[in-house]
């Protein structure tokens, strides 16, 4: 009885750490976005949000567990198909279902702005009055975003900490405005209300 308990312990613990790392879903979305292009959709976006350290379990369809391993990664996979911009989420645990989009707004949002994307990108937070030890260090935040972007004959990625988009009084940002105003900035606000909205939507393909 006991051997059969440590076993059981041994399988669930496998089950959790198994391949649930960013090589994992970066393996994931490769795999999806060949797909793409195998159905001659060479124009598309990922969107890649996680926060370092932070960890995520989730109850699957079949009772079984599945846990991040160390950070826990979303991607969003967005592309345009028969004139209606569709999205696929995929994180650490697996592939969701893709939903079809009421608006082709972010899709038209990166057409109409690539040049602007591919030609700037955030700058790192920097005060005028820090000297010696940057003492910003420790309020760094664990939170970033990537973004790749591919067009026919091309690829472009774009990553940026979210803590350069933030400014204080102590120790103002001088890049605050500028960072603020990019429209790589503003995909991710109007991405944001997307999956927002989506929430309660995305529902888990069968592992």
């Amino acid at each position: 009885m006991k051997r059969l308990v440590i076993v059981c312990i041994l399988l669930f613990s496998i089950q959790l750490s198994a391949q649930r790392d960013e090589a994992f879903v970066n393996k994931l979305v490769d795999e999806f976005t060949e797909k793409l292009e195998a159905r001659s959709i060479t124009n598309w976006f990922t969107g890649k949000r996680y926060c370092t350290g932070s960890i995520e379990m989730f109850q699957m369809e079949d009772g079984s567990w599945c846990s991040s391993k160390g950070t826990y990664f979303e991607v969003y996979v967005l592309w345009e198909e028969d004139g209606t911009t569709m999205i696929k989420k995929i994180d650490n645990c697996g592939l969701f279902y893709t939903i079809p989009l009421k608006s082709n707004e972010l899709i038209q949002f990166v057409d109409e702005n690539y040049l602007d994307l591919q030609s700037t990108s955030v700058k790192t937070y920097y005060a005028d009055n820090i000297s010696g030890t940057p003492e910003l260090r420790t309020t760094v935040s664990p939170c970033k975003r990537s973004f790749v972007f591919k067009k026919t004959g091309g690829m472009m990625k774009q990553n940026y900490n979210l803590y350069d988009l933030t400014t204080s009084e102590k120790h103002p940002n001088t890049h605050y405005e500028y960072n603020n105003s990019l429209k790589i900035v503003d995909l991710d606000k109007k991405l944001s209300v997307v999956i927002e909205a989506l929430q309660t939507k995305f529902k888990r393909q069968k592992q």
